[in-house]
Formats: C-alpha cells, structure tokens, sequence
C-alpha cells in the first residue's frame, strides 16, 4: 500500500537486475546509486529513528541530519550484508522466512490489516524457496538487494509502531547478514585490500568448504547443508530473542553469542 515503497524497491531491485546481467560491473558505482536511492526514500518519505537505547547515539538523533545518514548506513547494511551472504542455495531466502515468521508472532498488531497480504508475501517466499533447494533459481543481486531493503524499512517501522520492543531484538534479527559485511570490511583492511571488493572468507563459504571436504558430498548437497545449518541455528537465535522481545539485556546477550 506504500507507492514510494513500491517505486524504490523497482529502483534497487533493477539496479541489482543489471549487476546480475553484468552491465553495472563497478562496485564503487553500484554502491553511489545505493546511497542515492536508499537516502532519497529515506527522505521523501521522513523515516527516523528517535531511541535506540544507546545514549550517545541518541544524542546524535536529535540532529535531523545525522538521524537521516544513521538511518541510511542501517539500511545499507543490511543490503549489501544479504548480498553478501548469497553464496549458498536457500540461505537468504531461509533467513528472511525466518525473520517473517518471527516478526509476524511477535507483532501480529501490525500486520492485522495486511494479514491476508502478508501470508501471501510468505507463501511467495516459501516457493522460491524451494526453487531455489532444487537449484532451479537463484537470488542473485536483484533479489538481494531487493530483500534487504524492503525488511529494512519493514523492520524500521514496526520498531517505530511498537514501543515495547527492544531495539536489540531487530538487531538480532538482522545481525547475520549485517555481522558478515562488518567483519568482512574489518578483514579487509586488516589485510590492506579494498572493502568492497568480493572475497571467499565468509561463513558460509568456509563453513560450505569445510563439509564439502570433511563429508565428501558433492557441490550442491553441501551447499544445501551448509545454508541449512546456518539457517538452523538462526532459526534457534531468533525464536529465543522472540520469547521476550521488550528485553534489552536479554537480547544483548544473544546477539553477543552470536558473534562469539
């Protein structure tokens, strides 16, 4: 029911398009198209944030235009994480099941008059979902891009809807995709190489490594157990964040775990 919604997922979806088609071969300029998009729905559409529990974080958002670019580098986060973790059959697709299923239990007020709508966005998921097991569809970076953005203006609104959920509890829904992107970028200055450059050092591509070589099994039957496994385990991190989503300490906890 959002036109601008509507209009700027089509914008990052196509710009995904021709990345996939190769015709935006620049990481550098995909990633200035991002930030003009990202910032002009951001914009246009006055989305901000006013507590995130941390305080001098807080205080910056009481400046209009930090509270703007901090919104901004979430969500681009978010995006280029979910591009990033597209490296196996089902694992993006899988996460943001889960995530679906999870934030639908946890705030069914706000989904009561798109519940029809929602089940249907669901259902969709769930079929490519498993085109995507049979190896007969990929994500690739249109649907990536695609997905990030439009869970993080979701994830940003039921937050603003709902007062009595921690903000920790979106991190931790957010935080597999959003951790591999950091500590990429983090890596990659450690070892003096481009940021936005690709690598083969993330999780799921060691952890599809590993089981590839330890089980003998071939390509595609390790792809879909090493995202199976990793969507297993945010499957278990998400639905003990959901047993108490008010509680910020508590889902603190579990976010550090994870990254531990």
């Amino acid at each position: 029911n959002n036109t601008q919604l509507i209009i700027f997922a089509t914008l990052i979806f196509f710009l995904g398009f021709f990345s996939d088609l190769k015709i935006f071969n620049s990481a550098k300029f995909r990633f200035i198209l991002q930030l003009l998009i990202i910032f002009s729905f951001i914009f246009f559409n006055d989305i901000l944030l006013q507590n995130t529990k941390v305080i001098f974080i807080d205080q910056l958002l009481k400046n209009e235009i930090y509270n703007y670019f901090f919104v901004l580098f979430c969500i681009l986060i978010l995006v280029n994480g979910t591009n990033f973790i597209d490296g196996l059959n089902t694992n993006v697709l899988g996460y943001y099941i889960t995530i679906s299923l999870f934030v639908f239990l946890t705030n069914q007020d706000f989904f009561q008059t798109n519940f029809t709508s929602w089940i249907y966005w669901i259902s969709i998921l769930i079929i490519l979902y498993l085109f995507n097991f049979s190896n007969k569809l990929f994500i690739g970076d249109s649907g990536s891009y695609f997905l990030g953005f439009v869970y993080g203006f979701l994830l940003i609104e039921i937050y603003l809807s709902n007062t009595k959920l921690s903000p920790f509890f979106i991190i931790l829904l957010v935080w597999y995709p959003c951790f591999e992107l950091l500590f990429s970028i983090i890596r990659k200055f450690r070892f003096k190489k481009s940021p936005i450059l690709p690598d083969t050092k993330h999780l799921h591509q060691l952890l599809y490594i590993f089981i590839k070589k330890k089980l003998k099994i071939k390509n595609i039957k390790a792809n879909i157990c090493s995202a199976s496994i990793i969507n297993l385990f945010n499957i278990s991190s998400i639905f003990l964040g959901s047993l108490n989503v008010s509680n910020t300490q508590y889902q603190v906890f579990l976010i550090l775990i994870n990254v531990f």
